[in-house]
Formats: C-alpha cells, structure tokens, sequence
C-alpha cells in the first residue's frame, strides 16, 4: 500500500501551508505586521481592522476540521438533507446581527462574560468563564484529532505524531502574533479549504463519470431528499430539526462564544460589523454546497459496496480520508492538498479558540485578582496563557479516539451542554428586566445539567444511525456469497468450499437479501428513552437554552428582585435599546453608558411588557404550535396523507368549528386594530357596517355556498376553468395570489405594530416571529389545525377585547360616563342618511358599500369557500354561515365600545393633535400601555388578542394559497399523486410564508390607515372576479373575452381611483375633537398665546366636508374607500357583459354550457310558488348521480384553448 501514501509533492504542499501559518505568526508578532505590545493590539487587533479579513475569520472559525470531515459523512451516512442547514445560517445572522453586535459594541466590552458581571454580579461572569473554557476546551480536542485521523489514513504519519504538529504550529503562531495573525491566517486558510473541497469534488466527480451521473446514483438510492417536514425531534435530520435546531445549535458559537464577540469589536464601526456577520453567508453557503457535494460523490463512488460493511472503514468520518487514498492517491499532490484542507480548518479554530480563551482569562480572572498589572504585562501574559490552553488541548486531543461518536455530532453536543445555558443567560440579561444573579446560577446549571443528562442518555438510546438506503451488491463478499450459494454439490466440492464457507455465505443473503440495506427508523421501545433520550442531537442546545431561560424566568416569579446597583445600558437591555431608537433617538457607535451607575427606577418598566405579559404572549403562541402538530403529525389529523385532508379537512369538518373560523379569518388585526380607530376618529357610525352583514349573508347562502358545493369543485378558480377556460382559471389565480398576498402583508403589519408600541420589541423581530409560528401550524396541520386554531383565537380575541373594554370603562368613571362623553362631543351619530358617496362614513356608504366591499371576501375569497366545502352537508355549510352574526355583532360591539372607550379618556386632549401618535391605528396600542399598563398581564392580553387575529387570518389564507398554487397552476403540468400534491403544498405554505414575511416590512411606508388599506386591495381584485363569476352563474351567453375584458377594465379602473384617492383623499377628520385639556393649550391660555388661540377655536377642532373642485375628477377620486368594491365591480360587470356578445364567435355561439354550471334561476323562483319548493340537495344530488358530468367539461374547454390564447 505504499502507494497510496504522501508522496514528495504531497509532503511539499502540506508543509508550505504549514510554514505559511507561521510566517504569519511571525509578521504580526514581531515583523512591521506589528509588535503587539498591548491588549488591545493583540486580543482586539487595536479595534482597527476592516470588515471583509474578520468576514472571512468569522467563517472559518466556525468551519473548522469537523465541519469539513463530517459534513461529507453525513452526506454519505445519511443523504442530501442536511444541505438544509443554510437555512440556518440566515437565521443565525440575522439574529446576530440585530441583537448581539450592537448591543455588545453598546456597552463597550472587551469579553463577553463582562456584560454578565455589568447585567448580574462577578459570581455569574465567573460562571460564564468557566464554562465558555470547557466548551471550547472539549471543542478544540475534537478539532485537533479530527485532521491528525486524516494525516494517519494518508500519510501513514502516527497520531500521536500528527496531534503533537498540528498543535505546536497552532499555539506556535496564536501566542506569537495575537488575532491580527487570527485573522490573516484565516483569510489564507480559508483560500486553502475552498481549493481542497472544489479539488476533492471535481476530480470525484469526473471518476463516477460527470455530476449528472453523481446526482442519479444518488436520487436512484433516496438521498437527495431536501424537504421532510417531519416534526418528530428523534428523527436526526428533518426540515425542522435542521433550521430551527440547527440554529440553536450554532447560535452559541455565532452570539455570546468570546471567539466571535472578538471579532465584533475588533472592528472600527457597527456598520461595518454587521456587514462582516452577513458577509458569512455566501462563505458559508459555498463551504457547505462544496462539502455536500463531496458527501454525495463519495456515496455515488462507493454507492454498490457500502464502505461501513465491507470493513473498509471503522468510522463514518473516515469516508472522505479514505476516499481521496482510495481514488485520488496517483494524483500527486492531491491528498497533500486535501490534509491541508483539514489542516486549515482546524488551524483557523484551534488559533481563533486559543485567543479567545486567553482574553477570557486575561479579563475575568486575572485583571479582578491583579490590580497593577500593566498593558504590555497583560499582553505577554496573554502569549503564556495560549501557550498553557495550547499543551492542554495536545494533551486531551488524544482521549478523543476512544470516543464512538462522529465527531460532528460529538463537536454540537459540547455546544449544546456548554454553550446553551450561556445563552440562555444572556437572553435572560437583555430581554427580562427583573432577571436576577440567582436566576442566572439557576438557570445556566440547570440547562447545563438537563442537556448532558440526555446526551449521556443518547450514548446508551442513540437515535436512528442509518436510515439513508445503502446496498452491498458490489461488495466482494456478497458477490462471492452469491457465487458460493448458487453451485451445486459437485462444484462445491471440486472447489474445496468447507461446510462453514457455506454456511457463512448463505448467513450473509438472509441479511443482505437482495443486497439492499433498508433502514427505517426504529425507536427503543423504552418510553423514556423513545421521547427523551431519543432526540435528535441537534436539539441539544435549544433544549439548554429554553431551559436555562425558562427557570431563570421562574426565579423572578418566586418575588426576589436583585436591587444591586447595575450598569444602565447592560439592565435596560435589548428593549431599551431600540425603544430609544423607536422614541426618535439614534444609537451611535460611541454611545456608552458610565460603569456602575445606580439602579433605574423601577418605573420605566411600566412602558413595556412585564414577565407576566411575555407569559400570556408566548402562551397563546405555543398552543397555536402544539394545534399544528396535533394535526400534522398527531392523533388528530392521520398525518394529513391527502390533499382532501390536508387542504379541506376531509370535507368532514362540523359546522360549528367551521362558522368560528370563518368568523375570525375575517376579523383579522386589521379590525382589532382600525376598527376602534376609526370609532375614535370618526365616531360611532362605522356600527352600522353590521346591517352590511346580514346583507352579506343572503346572496352567499343562497347562491354561492349551493353552487360551489354543487360542482364539487376544491379552488374557486375552477369554476373559471369549467365555465371558461383555462385562460380565465389563470387569470383568476393570478389576481387571487396578487390580492391575498397584498392583503396579508397589512394583516402581519398591524399586530406587529402593537407588539413594537406595547413591548418594545422591534417591528422586524415580531413580523418574523408572527410570520414563523403561522406558517409553521399551517404548514403542518393542514385546514383542520388552521380551523381549530381558530377556534382558540376566537376565545382570544373575546377575552382581549372585553378586558380592555371593561378595564378602560372603569378608568373613564363607567359606561355611562363613557356614553355621555362621546354624546357630548357628538360621536353618536347612526343615523347620517346623506347620499354624497365621498362622505367616508355614512347610512348608504356602510350598508350597501359595505355589502359590496365585503361580499367578494364571502361569496368567492378562497379560504372562504374551502370552509364551506370542508363542512359535511350544504344545510351544514349555510348553518356555518349564518352563525358568523351574532358572533360579528359581539365583536363589532366590542370593538365600537374600546373606540368610544378610548375617545372619552383622551376626549379633552387629542392624541393626535398632541403628537402621542403618528397615525390613527396607534390609538388602541397607546391607551393600553398608556393607562392600563400597570395591570399586569393585560399588554400580554391585548396583543395575543392582536395576534389571534392575525394568525387566524394570515393561517386561512396561507392554506388556501396553497391549495390555489397546486390545483390551478402544478397540477395543470404534472400529474401528482395525492401524497406528493400534499406535501407540495406544505411548501407552498412555507414559500408564500416567507413572502409575506418579506413584504410586511413595505407597508410601514404607506400613510393609509390599515382598515382602509385592507378594503381597498379587497375591493380593487375581489369586485372584479366577483363580478364575472356571477356572470357566469346568470348568463349562458357569458365566454372567456367578457372575463378578460371584464377583469382587467374593473381592476383598472378601481385601482386608478384607489391611488387618485392618495392624491384627493375624501373627507378625513369629520368627528368634533377637543384640545382644551391639553397641556400646550392651557399654557397657551395663560400666556395668551394667540397663534395656538386662534387655530384652536374656544380649544375645539370642527372639521367640515371641504370637496375638492379644482380637478375635473376630484369627485371619483374623493369616493369612500367603501365604495372601490363597487366600482370594481361594475366597469367588471357592464364590460364583461358588453364584450361577451360584442366579441361572440361562431364557436362560443356553438359551445353548450353545462346546466350545473348555470345557476338554475328558473327552479329556484319556482319554488316560491304554491304547490312548488325547490332544495339544493335534490339538486346536488341529482347532478351527483350523472357521474362525472362536469369533471369531464374541462376536456371540452381544453378544446377551445387556442382560440383563446389567440385573443
């Protein structure tokens, strides 16, 4: 085997990188690189080094030797999955990058653990120090024998041999130069890793024969699965475990590890720092891509003759050391390459571990201790301390071998026991202000001992080790097995085969079969051990961190509050920070606050939540998560196999569930949040959008709900496809997806807003946590979770509503003073019966406008409709309707009464006027934390109500966007099974998730308030489509250019009168509003101010309808936003109608339109005569019965398509 050892040019390679690390060393420890003669220089590179060199340090610290040995072993063990890692990365930045490093550069720190001692006591930075030293001591002893394995299987070089170079070359040139020498190494090293990767992969490719033939070896075996939404944690790999643990998992190295904070100071601006953190991302997404590519050329190589089984291998991280021996040894130079590669990885870890670990013990053991100890002391103290640490981890690198775990795993199991709890803790510090020292001890050692507890656990219970599909068809003992087995009696003894070689080889098919290796998940069957012990290992460190957060929290209910005199910025904490951000002010890079200032006043915690809140909060969002699970993957919704049941509920859903989910599908944030503004604003008018209701009710029940149920259709857009073509079907979709998403980034806006105003939470973090949770459950569970989460929210949304009703009336002096208030200011106005349609609130405008502006959300939304059909029996499904109003009066009242609630508090100083908001939907949000933040837990209330809402609204529509995705556009190109169209539509639900997400950050900039943003974009998309599939309900003569035609002219029309109305907005302000309790006027008064005197008249402000007339068409763009709807609607039906027969064909005139498709107009009038009645179920009924009539239409339609496309 000689052969496939180093050779000349191998040992040349390996020993130039070497050199070139230490050479390195040199130059910044005593060449014109500099002396580095204080600690500043030598642990923070003197503050002044650029953002790509650390960009590039930052990557490669994290991806040391056992991310470049064991990610192409996962691969190969496991397949594609893990890829889905990177998503991980963007949540680990981002999270970085607006927590961490500013606060961190904040409080002007030079080690992490020093913001503990700032937040808590010197007891607690002592904690952080010793474990911060054990996790990274037990880390570097596995990134030291992880390449000292590679240099034995390539070189032949001992271990011991290769553990003793590594580490003296390491400590050799971290001691010597300090992080400027880090960091430059890393920047080489980093060149290093990058070519031995692409090297490996390129050549490994071409010897399988070419990347395509890669990728079909492996697609043919199953390993190239990306996306399993599997969300049991004992799985070792599934799309949750990978993104949500996976970023727990590497959150410690990436926030609170010394080795990254290092770097985050170490840069001369905070711009420029967190430039550097989201510089990693395209690194580490090419690391990562490189090295699961050579995980799966690796497995395409070996893909016949399993290395584990054919004894080739004792190890899994053995796969690609022996893969470049193997294959790649008559290339000289290539496994020199390749063990550099390693080399460089665990070089860059090793150095960056190293002096991280000597500031760390430089800061918080002998700087407390040593009182004179002098900068250039300190700095050559620092060398000796990496000197120390570096003999320690050559020593313990070697107890590693005897360790059976890969070193992957191994490598995230130290993060998780020791990095966790850190975390935890310091989560703890900045987001609870009334965490404690006491919290913080009990917090980090119980996450500690619980996550080690399972660790050891799992070495006895491990989870799932081979469940990727292996075979050993190639393998020559299976070959030789095959051949031994087949001869007969005079072919075996003429070959001398022994009893036992017979046996032997006949022991070997009845376990290999045929030569396949199938393994599926098995659990333990112990229960402890199946739902404990069995988790994933990525899930370590999310378990140490909610631990550690969760019993630190419970410290603080216990009573005890740590009254020691802090430092300000550390306890104001993350919140503070950016309430002073929200507030108007701006945090510079040198803003610091002094060291040991007293304790702030308790007070300022009244201004956002409190722990009881943050309890109520989390709560709800919980059991929304646990209801997705219960339906995805528990006992109550069989896994969600089908598209029936995922997307309609197995249409076998009861009625009263299904009316509460229709009910608060509507009732978004939106209306929790604008209605009660628009009582305050306007007055009391807006009530009578309930008549509008009732309305509303009539046509659906009548002729929507029997007609979609009738045709047993599962998306709305079908009905287009049946009736049309597939040209309107597109068209329809199309506009639906536009409008949905559109709307739902005003629904994800709105509670966000609240949750910036009431908890001081930034509006991007609560976007995106509200965004995560609601496509998490529905995602999961399906139509069955979004309707029973639903059904809580609604108890949520009840109970935040009437709290803050009641408590607000109690504030003000009781209802009646509460009505006596708004009476006297004339906000009691029902009964405005003018027929001036841009007046924004009238009789008219709110009963017929808003029947029109809602009945395309009733008669024809999607997530709408997919309710009535998920419901058993068409008299169900109408039941589910009707019991929509009382539930809508109940809230409506509600709401109406937290708006008059609100104007009779502040009714003698306008919040407006006083600039205590900035636009009107602020007002329910400020009077909350305003008057009522001192009840604790009712902020908490009141924004889980705000979020019920939105979860409920944004859930329905996510599921049904989905099902509108894969039923009109997917299934229309492929032919799915039942189980592959569900789980497709799972990822739409993620997809149009993460859109969403994107698009709520956008709506901060429009001034509309969010109630009129909301009916607008409903009522430019939705009138239109509603106007042609009425037509096509009520006029045979009805084709495909009308729908055209219609669509776009009503789309066009309304949505140039929405964006006129920016430009002549109609009347804003008509409500009576009152300045004379203000503050500024009653100085005004005293002062005889006349400027403020005479614009406020007697401290009253009378707004009068002022039309606009110097524009001809002022008067269209100054309509009701109520009456956008109606306009859509109209220029939708008059035009559809008009060019339906302008533009007939001979074709149209001869295509027959199938009965069920029409409304059957004649029948139903027929039934209100005496002697006569009609019934949609004989009707459903009958047409059932013919089979698959109108199923077999779209055929017929499919027919007429290019005449379509023609036009």
């Amino acid at each position: 085997m000689a052969d496939e050892r180093f050779g000349i040019v191998d040992y040349v390679v390996f020993s130039v990188m070497m050199l070139i690390s230490a050479l390195i060393g040199i130059w910044y420890g005593c060449g014109p690189g500099g002396k580095q003669k204080t600690t500043a220089e030598y642990l923070l590179g003197d503050r002044q080094m650029k953002n790509w060199p650390v960009a590039i340090s930052l990557l490669v610290s994290y991806l040391s030797a056992i991310t470049l040995l064991g990610v192409p072993s996962e691969i190969y063990t496991y397949g594609a999955q893990y890829y889905v890692l990177i998503i991980s990365y963007f949540i680990i930045c981002f999270t970085v990058a607006v927590i961490f490093v500013p606060m961190f550069r904040r409080v002007n720190i030079t080690c992490a653990n020093e913001y503990l001692e700032l937040r808590f006591s010197v007891g607690v930075r002592m904690v952080g120090c010793v474990f911060f030293i054990l996790e990274y001591t037990l880390y570097l002893f596995v990134v030291l024998y992880a390449p000292s394995l590679a240099l034995e299987a390539v070189a032949g070089i001992p271990l011991t041999a290769s553990i003793l170079t590594t580490g003296v070359v390491c400590t050799f040139y971290t001691s010597l130069g300090g992080l400027k020498a880090v960091v430059w190494t890393d920047v080489f090293q980093s060149a290093v890793m990058v070519g031995g990767l692409i090297t490996v992969a390129v050549i490994g490719s071409v010897e399988v024969g070419g990347l395509a033939k890669v990728w079909e070896i492996n697609e043919h075996f199953n390993r190239t699965t990306f996306f399993d939404f599997n969300p049991d944690p004992k799985v070792r790999n599934t799309f949750w475990t990978l993104t949500i643990g996976g970023a727990f998992t590497a959150m410690p190295v990436w926030t609170v590890s010394q080795t990254a904070v290092q770097r985050f100071l170490a840069i001369r601006t905070l711009k420029d720092a967190k430039r550097a953190v989201w510089m990693n991302v395209p690194g580490l997404i090419v690391i990562v891509t490189l090295c699961c590519l050579d995980g799966l050329v690796i497995f395409a190589v070996y893909s016949g003759c399993d290395l584990i089984k054919d004894k080739k291998i004792t190890s899994n991280d053995q796969t690609l050391p022996y893969f470049v021996i193997n294959k790649l040894h008559n290339l000289k130079g290539l496994p020199g390459m390749f063990t550099a590669c390693l080399y460089a990885g665990a070089l860059s870890t090793g150095s960056s571990a190293l002096n991280a670990m000597s500031l760390v013990i430089l800061e918080d053991i002998i700087k407390k201790r040593v009182k004179d100890l002098t900068d250039s002391d300190a700095a050559r103290l620092c060398k000796i301390i990496a000197v120390v640490f570096g003999v320690i981890v050559i020593a313990g690198a070697f107890i590693v071998k005897y360790v059976g775990t890969m070193v992957l795993q191994l490598a995230y199991s130290i993060f998780g026991i020791c990095g966790g709890p850190l975390l935890g803790i310091f989560l703890l510090g900045m987001f609870v202000r009334r965490a404690n020292s006491k919290g913080a001890y009990a917090g980090v050692f119980s996450g500690c001992a619980l996550t080690a507890w399972v660790f050891l656990g799992s070495v006895f219970y491990p989870p799932n080790k081979y469940p990727g599909t292996t075979s050993v068809r190639e393998c020559q003992f299976y070959k030789d097995a095959v051949y031994y087995t087949s001869l007969d009696h005079n072919a075996t003894m003429s070959l001398n085969l022994t009893a036992e070689i017979l046996n032997k080889s006949q022991a070997i098919l009845d376990q290999y079969g045929d030569g396949y290796i199938h393994n599926p998940h098995k659990p333990h069957g112990i229960g402890i051990a199946d739902d404990f012990y069995h988790i994933s290992y990525l899930w370590f460190s999310g378990l140490s961190v909610l631990t550690s957060f969760v019993v630190g929290v419970l410290e603080i209910v216990k009573g005890e509050f740590d009254d020691r005199p802090l430092d300000e910025t550390a306890k104001d904490g993350y919140s503070g920070m950016y309430k002073k951000r929200y507030r108007g002010h701006s945090i510079l890079d040198d803003e610091r606050s002094p060291r040991k200032s007293a304790l702030i006043d308790a007070v300022m915690a009244e201004d956002h939540f409190s722990i009881v809140d943050y309890v109520v909060f989390s709560i709800m969002l919980l059991i929304s998560a646990l209801i997705g699970i219960w339906y995805g993957c528990g006992p109550g919704g069989n896994k969600q196999r089908t598209t029936a049941e995922y997307l309609l509920g197995d249409r076998q859903m009861k009625n009263w569930p299904v009316a509460i989910s229709i009910l608060v599908s509507f009732l978004s944030a939106i209306t929790l949040l604008g209605l009660p503004a628009e009582i305050y604003i306007y007055g009391t008018q807006f009530y009578l959008i309930i008549i509008s209701y009732v309305l509303i009710c009539i046509p659906v029940s009548a002729v929507y709900i029997p007609m979609f149920r009738r045709i047993k259709i599962t998306s709305v857009n079908e009905y287009l496809d049946m009736r049309f073509s597939f040209g309107a079907r597109m068209l329809g979709c199309a506009f639906f997806l536009l409008s949905v998403t559109l709307y739902l980034f005003v629904a994800l806006f709105a509670p966000s807003l609240a949750l910036e105003a009431v908890a001081g939470i930034p509006l991007s973090v609560s976007i995106v946590a509200t965004g995560v949770v609601c496509t998490f459950y529905t995602s999961l569970g399906g139509l069955k979770a979004v309707v029973w989460t639903d059904v809580f929210q609604s108890i949520i949304i009840l109970a935040g509503l009437i709290t803050v009703a009641v408590s607000g009336s109690l504030e003000v002096g009781g209802l009646s003073k509460v009505w006596e208030i708004n009476k006297k200011h004339g906000r009691i106005n029902l009964s405005d019966f003018n027929p001036d349609p841009r007046i924004r609130n009238t009789f008219w405008t709110l009963t017929m406008g808003g029947t029109i502006a809602l009945l395309p959300v009733w008669a024809t939304t999607q997530y709408f409709v997919q309710r009535y059909l998920a419901v058993r029996t068409l008299k169900e499904a109408k039941r589910a309707l009707w019991l929509n109003i009382p539930g809508l009066i109940i809230v409506v009242t509600i709401c109406t009464l937290d708006g008059m609630v609100i104007f009779a508090t502040y009714a003698d100083c306008d919040l407006r006027e006083t600039k205590k908001i900035s636009r009107g939907d602020q007002v329910l949000p400020y009077f909350v934390i305003n008057k009522l933040g001192h009840l604790k837990g009712l902020p908490g209330m009141f924004t889980a109500c705000l979020y019920g809402a939105a979860l409920s609204t944004i859930s329905s529509a996510l599921n049904a966007m989905s099902l509108v995705t894969v039923e009109d556009l997917i299934k229309r190109r492929i032919n799915l099974t039942d189980s592959e169209a569900t789980k497709i539509s799972k990822v739409m639900a993620v997809f149009y998730g993460g859109i969403v997400m994107g698009g709520a950050f956008a709506v901060k900039y429009t001034g509309a308030m969010v109630l009129q943003l909301a009916y607008s974009i409903t009522g430019i998309f939705g009138g239109a489509l509603l106007a042609v599939v009425t037509l096509g309900m009520f006029v045979p003569r009805m084709n495909s250019k009308g729908v055209y035609f219609g669509v776009l002219t009503g789309v066009a029309l309304s949505a140039w009168v929405f964006v006129g109305s920016v430009f002549y907005p109609p009347d804003t302000n008509p409500g009576l509003r009152s300045v004379e309790g203000c503050s500024f006027y009653q100085q005004a008064l005293i002062n005889d101010t006349q400027g403020i005197l005479s614009k406020y008249d007697n401290g009253t402000i009378r707004n009068r309808f002022k039309p606009h007339t110097g524009t001809p068409l002022a008067d269209l763009y100054s309509l009701s936003y109520f009456w956008i709807s109606g306009v859509s609607f109209g220029a939708a039906f008059i035009v559809g109608l008009i060019a339906s027969f302008a533009f007939e064909t001979e074709a149209d005139r001869r295509k027959k339109v199938d009965s069920k498709l029409l409304f059957p107009t004649k029948a139903w009038l027929r039934g209100f005569l005496p002697g006569h009645k009609f019934t949609w179920e004989e009707e459903e009924v009958a047409y059932l019965s013919q089979g698959n009539e109108v199923q077999n239409k779209k055929q017929e339609n499919d027919l007429l398509k290019n005449e379509d496309t023609k036009l």
